[in-house]
């Protein structure tokens, strides 16, 4: 018997004049659930039949190698690489294969460039032809079975590009009538997406509340993380997902397709639209100002405490003490990066301590009359910002548009220059108005209406939060050089912080 992993073939006993190396392929193009035999059963029609071709011509069959794959498509539309496919070549290209066996050439390839790909390969290697069970056969040693070849796959191509464009016509239907795409199960919604999955939308609606509360989306991931609530497929959320979830048009009831918008059959989770763009222009303007800055874990004062000798940027850190604790302290890091600038590692401070004084410090400015005013609705603000927003891409639309001209050469280099310049100026000046708005409107509506800052502040557990409320009112944290270390009370508990070496630049 010639036993392989998983196939058992009787042994010939026919004379042989000869030996037939042959690689089995078999695919099916989707297979979510993984239980279908549809591959086996394109091995078991292969094997039969190599087994039939080789007695007839009086061969002894030696199989190379069985590939099955399984939820991977051939077309030229799929994303998904065919590792498989790829060490049949490599066996070709070692000379360890006379005749490729299949079902049918669709099973093999549908684009022509692997075809030639082939053919290439039997012009210089052991290669004779491809043989499939549907009674077709190619001798890629004639100039006959090459050009039947060639035929063969640019069949199966067309009527891959045909199946494509009738799923594309079926979809746009679909999307014009406001129905669901299909697919994966979209959280807060049963099975098909046209029914809410009421105890999740009132997570999702949560979640926006949380977003328009100041918390970002990684406090919301750990939070529906530490609540026990999964997402559609049973798993942890990220805090990218959550993102993505809350900017889903599907949630306020708009079917996208191909940027176009129809309204949709099913139930929105957020019947307010207002609130829904509140929402959006939050995570837009999150998204827009740390774009460009390393994510890494954050202390309730970093990005705004400096190092009084080298004006560095102070980091979060915990140092190890002769007692084994690891206090958590601000200091100035020696170590370079490609995305930091090395500081003079000169100042260190205790953050527990720094940050008391410093929200000591800003409750007490914040607690004014003025600041019922402050706090007020962000309706007004949200309505600049958004034409803000919508003037900055248009203005980089324009920029990108100046270097294509140039690259095009419709401008001459000048030409360019005095444009882009222009250009990179109004969006500067706008990014600035964006940054004033947004700093100015950081604490609004973040408090609940008659209840104490000091009261909010405490049981907010937000670094996001809190951060807006002191960018409304502290410019920069500058720390200096100090040899004193007077004792400092932090609700009764004694530690060594200097209120003397902290320089605060309060905003006018």
């Amino acid at each position: 018997m010639l036993t392989t992993d998983r196939y058992t073939i009787k042994r010939q006993t026919y004379e042989t004049t000869g030996t037939l190396r042959i690689i089995i392929y078999a695919r099916l193009s989707k297979n979510r659930s993984g239980l279908s035999t549809n591959t086996s059963i394109q091995v078991t029609e292969c094997l039969d039949e190599a087994l039939y071709y080789a007695r007839q011509n009086g061969l002894k069959l030696v199989v190379a190698a069985i590939y099955e794959e399984n939820d991977v498509s051939a077309s030229k539309y799929s994303t998904k690489p065919r590792p498989d496919y790829l060490d049949i070549l490599e066996f070709i290209k070692a000379n360890q294969v006379d005749i490729i066996f299949a079902t049918e050439m669709e099973r093999l390839c549908r684009r022509p460039r692997e075809m030639e790909d082939v053919i290439d390969l039997s012009e210089v290697t052991d290669l004779r032809g491809i043989y499939f069970t549907s009674d077709d056969h190619y001798d890629l040693r004639t100039v006959n079975g090459i050009s039947r070849a060639r035929d063969a796959v640019n069949r199966a191509d067309r009527e891959s590009r045909k199946i494509s464009e009738r799923i594309k016509r079926k979809l746009a239907d679909r999307a014009s009538e406001g129905a669901s795409h299909g697919g994966r199960r979209p959280y807060g919604y049963k099975p098909g997406g046209m029914e809410l999955e009421e105890p999740e939308a009132a997570i999702i609606r949560q979640m926006g509340d949380m977003v328009l509360a100041g918390k970002s989306c990684r406090e919301i991931a750990y939070w529906a993380n530490e609540e026990g609530y999964p997402t559609a497929e049973g798993k942890l959320w990220p805090a990218v997902s959550v993102q993505n979830m809350l900017r889903r048009p599907r949630y306020v009831g708009i079917r996208v397709h191909k940027g176009v918008r129809y309204e949709a059959k099913w139930p929105a989770v957020f019947t307010d639209r207002d609130q829904w763009d509140k929402i959006q222009l939050t995570l837009n303007l999150t998204a827009s100002k740390y774009a460009d800055r390393p994510i890494g874990y954050r202390y309730l004062l970093t990005g705004l405490v400096y190092c009084g000798k080298c004006g560095m940027s102070l980091n979060g850190q915990k140092r190890p003490q002769r007692d084994g604790s690891r206090p958590r302290y601000y200091g100035c890091r020696t170590e370079g990066t490609t995305q930091r600038r090395r500081g003079c590692g000169g100042i260190g401070i205790r953050a527990d301590a720094l940050d008391h004084w410093i929200t000591e410090a800003v409750l007490f400015r914040l607690d004014t009359p003025d600041l019922a005013k402050l706090l007020s609705s962000n309706d007004e603000a949200d309505v600049k910002l958004a034409g803000l927003l919508e003037e900055r891409n248009a203005q980089q639309l324009q920029l990108n548009g100046f270097v294509q001209d140039y690259a095009l050469r419709l401008l001459t280099r000048e030409q360019f220059a005095l444009a882009k310049t222009t250009a990179e100026a109004e969006i500067a000046r706008i990014e600035s108005a964006i940054d004033l708005i947004n700093r100015n409107r950081g604490g609004r509506g973040l408090v609940p209406l008659g209840q104490a800052l000091r009261s909010a502040w405490e049981s907010n557990d937000s670094d996001d939060w809190r951060r807006s409320l002191l960018a409304l009112v502290i410019e920069r944290i500058t720390i200096h050089p100090s040899h004193k270390r007077p004792v400092y009370m932090i609700d009764g508990v004694p530690t060594r912080f200097d209120p003397d070496r902290v320089e605060v630049t309060w905003r006018a």
